[in-house]
């Protein structure tokens, strides 16, 4: 009875053994020879240096440089080397010790325990690899930005990547631990400036050091990317907001290219390159200023008289109004039940002189007569409420009230107080400095509506063929008019920007002061220069800024700076 018993255990147990062969060769071999590969295979990635970025002059905005990352592989790293690790690191072997944890994806993916290492550090960790089995030292390149205070707003950052960016790239190749662009050019450009990553096969033996190479894969450089904007413009634009919330925008006022493009307050990208403070990215995020904020094209505001143009050409187009259309202000004019006032008591007013002097009651008249929706028209033909297309992310439409559209989707009447508001640039008009700047441009270059791009070309691609243009259907007539009225806006002595003091250089412009809904105004000062062979326009706008003056003040520093340099020649 025993010897049947002892029997069927025997069996039971050959029985046992023989599946678990079967499973493990036959089922799951695959799986445990990979492993069994594995363990003394590892593939170290190399991350491709990122194109660089220049200005139109060659100097360079941003470039890579070499740092030292200190990496351990969970697989081959000992509990035993913690302490020394540690010491050599600077750290607290419980910090060390989480920091491993958390970052955990896999027994072969490298865990980076300190990026941005110095170089004492590298070569500790480098003389006594023997022993540190699992730690190595990587050369990885880091994004730096040495001109930082003044284009971080059109340059970017980089980091590593979220989901959401994993999510919308997979099919470009893009995995976790992927550094890539967020914001501005980096993020626009990034497929072009992130090249290909390489990488080197290695053997180790059964401690995780070294035996030889089995192969290896260079990387492949990002291509380099070249602006339209001129640093030097840029840097004193930026100078001269340093204190202010505001932007400045300057174009090519028959290309489109843009020159300069300043938000303030700005912010330095450095900061955002993986291994830095968490607590200075905290303080920027939480910054109530938003100086992430590019204000130069991702914030609309009220454009107060600047939209005065608009209005202007509207008028003329639909023969509400003539060069000797003249209208009375009294200081204010009832619309309805409600006085809509002016900034100053003007008396009698031709076109010319409306412009000049910026009379609110002149515009209210003649708005009134154009009527709502032809405002709505000739605003669209402009390109407001629509994005310009420029070749940065982030970029918002603005707004331009629409009579039927209020009808249809809100349910809301339009009144006659509105039509008043709208025709200066009040009520629910909001639009970007930048299309600010395209609007004074195509003033500029005789009804041109341009495509705004910052940059100039990338390296061994092809010239973007969508640079076009828009010709305005509108009369050379009137164009002339409008211009000679925003030359008298700086030359005559009661032209709202009379005090830009520019003997040696022909400037015409249009001021803006417009009511935001806090109460405070805003500061707008647009135009071109110079007036007569225009090489520049220009947008300067500045965030509850009070008086236009305030803004025209900004443009003539700028304006004179760049005369000195010869750049208005």
């Amino acid at each position: 009875m025993r010897f049947k018993i002892l029997s069927l255990i025997l069996a039971f147990l050959f029985l046992f053994l023989f599946f678990s062969l079967v499973y493990i060769q036959l089922i799951r071999g695959g799986y445990y020879y990979e492993l069994g590969e594995r363990n003394h295979i590892r593939l170290i990635e190399w991350d491709a240096m990122r194109g660089r970025i220049f200005d139109r002059n060659g100097k360079i905005l941003a470039d890579s440089k070499l740092t030292f990352d200190i990496v351990v592989i969970p697989q081959d790293f000992q509990d035993k080397n913690l302490r020394r690790l540690s010491e050599i690191l600077n750290t607290d072997v419980d910090k060390l010790k989480k920091k491993i944890k958390s970052k955990y994806l896999s027994p072969f993916s490298p865990i980076v325990i300190k990026e941005n290492a110095s170089k004492t550090e590298a070569l500790l960790i480098e003389q006594e690899k023997l022993d540190l089995s699992g730690v190595m030292v990587q050369i990885q390149p880091k994004r730096y930005y040495p001109n930082y205070s003044a284009g971080a707003n059109i340059l970017g950052y980089v980091g590593l990547i979220d989901r959401s960016k994993i999510t919308k790239l997979k099919n470009y190749g893009y995995k976790i631990q992927d550094i890539v662009g967020y914001s501005g050019i980096e993020e626009y450009y990034d497929i072009s400036l992130r090249g290909e990553n390489g990488g080197i096969q290695v053997e180790v033996d059964n401690r995780g050091r070294q035996k030889g190479v089995l192969g290896i894969r260079p990387t492949i450089k990002g291509k380099d990317i070249v602006l339209t904007v001129d640093s030097r413009i840029q840097n004193k634009a930026a100078e001269l907001l340093a204190d202010r919330r505001g932007a400045i925008v300057m174009m090519q006022p028959y290309t489109g290219e843009i020159l300069c493009m300043v938000s303030s307050p700005s912010y330095d990208p450095n900061i955002f390159t993986v291994g830095n403070s968490s607590t200075e990215i905290k303080r920027i995020l939480n910054d109530y200023r938003s100086p992430m904020l590019n204000r130069a094209i991702s914030s609309s505001f009220a454009p107060g008289s600047v939209f005065k143009i608009v209005t202007a050409v509207a008028a003329l187009e639909t023969k509400k109004a003539t060069a000797n259309t003249s209208f009375v202000c009294n200081g204010s004019l009832r619309v309805g039940n409600r006085n809509f006032v002016c900034w100053e008591t003007h008396g009698l007013q031709n076109f010319m002189q409306a412009i000049t002097h910026s009379c609110n009651v002149y515009f209210y008249s003649i708005g009134l007569l154009v009527g709502p929706d032809i405002l709505t028209k000739y605003a669209k033909e402009f390109g407001l409420g629509s994005k310009t297309q420029i070749d940065l992310p982030s970029e918002e439409k603005g707004d331009i009230p629409d009579r039927m559209l209020r009808k249809l989707k809100r349910k809301e009447d339009w009144y006659k107080g509105d039509t008043a508001n709208f025709s200066i640039g009040q009520g629910e008009v909001l639009i970007t400095p930048l299309q600010a700047t395209r609007l004074v441009a195509s003033v500029a270059n005789g009804g041109l509506l341009l495509k705004p791009y910052i940059v100039e070309y990338v390296a061994n691609e092809k010239t973007p063929k969508d640079r076009t243009s828009n010709k305005l259907p509108f009369k050379k007539a009137n164009w002339e008019l409008i211009k000679i009225s925003l030359r008298k806006v700086v030359e005559a002595d009661s032209g709202t920007a009379h005090t830009l003091g520019l003997d040696n250089l022909k400037v015409a412009g249009k001021t803006g002061t417009a009511q935001a809904s806090s109460g405070k105004n805003h500061a707008w000062f647009v135009g071109f220069c110079p007036a007569d062979k225009p090489k520049i326009a220009f947008c300067v706008f500045l965030e509850y800024g009070g008086s236009s003056h305030n803004a025209v003040l900004v443009a003539e520093e700028l304006l004179q700076f760049m005369s000195s340099e010869g750049m208005l020649n």
